[in-house]
């Protein structure tokens, strides 16, 4: 029997298994990381509907937590086209509403917002 065999999963041991099962680990090797019977890890994984990726197969990143106020995909309703201000280059983020010039960035792209639609390229 192993050392946590039997206890109570705690958030940690959630989070190890998910992360093992994410990695591509056998259940097997999950087990042995975590000190737990192979069958309670399986078990657990089941439960939590994981499953171990098959071979080949990719694991997707995921946006997660739900709650955390981050991003997930483009931002609407905004656009960037390059322009020159003062003969250098620079990016310049517009609303599409009423095509209003927003803010402009010297060196790189906004995160997250579309080429503006009429602009070539």
């Amino acid at each position: 029997m192993d050392a946590n065999s039997g206890a109570p999963w705690s958030e940690m041991d959630i989070c190890d298994l998910t992360n093992e099962i994410v990695r591509g680990r056998t259940f097997e090797q999950t087990a042995s990381f975590l000190c737990r019977d192979e069958d309670e890890v399986r078990r657990k994984a089941r439960e939590l509907r994981l499953s171990i990726p098959q071979r080949g197969e990719h694991v997707m990143a995921t946006n997660k937590p739900v709650g955390d106020n981050a991003r997930k995909g483009a931002v609407k309703k905004r656009s960037q086209l390059a322009t020159k201000t003062m003969g250098k280059k620079t990016y310049t983020k517009r609303n599409k509403e009423g095509g209003q010039f927003m803010a402009q960035k010297k060196k790189t792209k906004f995160k997250g917002l579309r080429k503006r639609d009429d602009q070539p390229g």
